[in-house]
């Protein structure tokens, strides 16, 4: 949430009173759900060996000399 000049997690519904509470609360919003959608996404992309390496993938796993 956010009282226009601070941005602040809230976890519970207490959070979400002593924020509205002490000034406007201007924006909120629920980023549970997509936290973890794109937890699980990532987590996927990690365990898929590349198929094939890009140029500068290339040029790093080249030998210096």
């Amino acid at each position: 949430m956010s009282d226009g000049a601070s941005v602040y997690l809230c976890t519970s519904n207490d959070e979400v009173i002593d924020v509205v509470s002490r000034g406007q609360g201007v924006f909120g919003i629920a980023v549970g759900k997509v936290l973890r959608e794109v937890e699980t996404e990532l987590v996927a992309f990690e365990a898929q060996a590349p198929e094939t390496l890009d140029e500068l993938a290339v040029r790093r796993a080249a030998p210096t000399a």
